[in-house]
């Protein structure tokens, strides 16, 4: 396997994602403002009550993902390569996203790692205080893609640019 990163509806042929490289980002909503009042500080206007995310992803390679049939706002599921760590605060902890199957790790404050149960999308741990590691499987939406060929170097390289639906 050349890569863990999957997008449905995107096949990576032999070469095409090897040593990918994913930001992942959170995205600005209507409302989501920050001010400063009379005495300088800084206030956070926004209600926090829908957070999603952006992400970045972009490979330098020999061949190009199968993006041919994908276009701007193309609905595609992505299993994330940069994982995401959440606090064990109960022994009962509901993950903020759906998770790729294989991909939970849970740790204690040493960051050594824990047994634990998943039910459904709640991770059930003994000790609590530490964290859960996990890739995120997120609904997005494509909205931009770009692919570079360098013919001299055989050098070839594609980035993705992606909201979360």
């Amino acid at each position: 396997m050349e890569t863990e990163l999957e997008v449905s509806g995107v096949g990576f042929p032999p070469f095409s994602a090897r040593g990918c490289v994913q930001e992942l980002y959170p995205m600005a909503m209507t409302g989501d403002v920050f001010v400063r009042t009379v005495n300088g500080e800084l206030v956070y206007l926004g209600d926090g009550s829908d957070v999603k995310y952006g992400t970045n992803i972009k490979c330098q390679d020999k061949d190009v993902p199968a993006f041919a049939h994908l276009w701007r706002g193309s609905p595609v599921t992505v299993a994330c390569i940069q994982p995401l760590l959440q606090p064990l605060l109960e022994e009962k902890t509901t993950l903020m996203r759906p998770f790729m199957k294989g991909s939970l790790r849970a740790l204690n404050k040493k960051g050594e790692v824990i047994d634990f149960k998943v039910e459904e999308n709640v991770v059930c741990v003994s000790d609590v205080g530490g964290y859960v590691s996990y890739r995120p499987l997120l609904s997005m939406a494509l909205m931009d893609f770009k692919m570079t060929h360098n013919e001299w170097g055989g050098n070839t390289g594609w980035s993705m640019t992606l909201e979360e639906i």
